[in-house]
């Protein structure tokens, strides 16, 4: 569990993180509506990811640099979201590309799974992950303001390169 959360307002919405004394993020994601901010956790802001937030919003940085909590992800997921997490600012790489980056061509469906559970979005940037048709999906939206979130990352990204 989470010790502390925050909200960091950005200009695509409310981003939830969660992290712990020892300064490892737990969790991130889009806040839709209240019923997503945790109610066992205090409200503290952590100084540091939000200057990185700050950074990255503002053009400065696309990677972060950050203690992640990958204790409970299995060894498959977190090597596709490890892989997803060197996606270059600006770029894409398909379902499928990823599967064959990984010597699993079949695995299309498997990674799109892996994306709509990523617990780091931004972070780990799942957005840059896309459909050969279209953009695919966004934390299991297809519609959406989540969806609509992942659009804009991609617009925003693409005007820094």
């Amino acid at each position: 569990m989470p010790e502390y959360y925050s909200i960091y307002n950005s200009q695509f919405g409310r981003f939830l993180y969660c992290y712990n004394n020892n300064m490892e993020l737990q969790y991130c994601k889009w806040v839709i509506n209240n019923d997503d901010i945790p109610k066992d956790a205090s409200e503290k802001k952590w100084i540091y990811f939000e200057e990185k937030l700050n950074d990255y919003f503002n053009k400065k940085i696309y990677f972060f640099d950050l203690q992640l909590n990958l204790k409970n992800i299995k060894d498959f997921s977190k090597k596709v979201l490890l892989i997803i997490q060197s996606i270059p600012l600006g770029k894409t790489v398909t379902y499928s590309e990823l599967a064959n980056k990984i010597n699993n061509p079949k695995s299309q469906r498997a990674i799109g799974r892996i994306c709509k559970k990523n617990p780091f979005p931004i972070v780990i940037p799942c957005h840059r992950v896309t459909a050969k048709k279209g953009l695919g999906g966004y934390a299991g939206d297809k519609t959406g303001e989540l969806f609509n979130i992942k659009s804009k990352l991609l617009d925003f990204e693409k005007e820094q390169n």
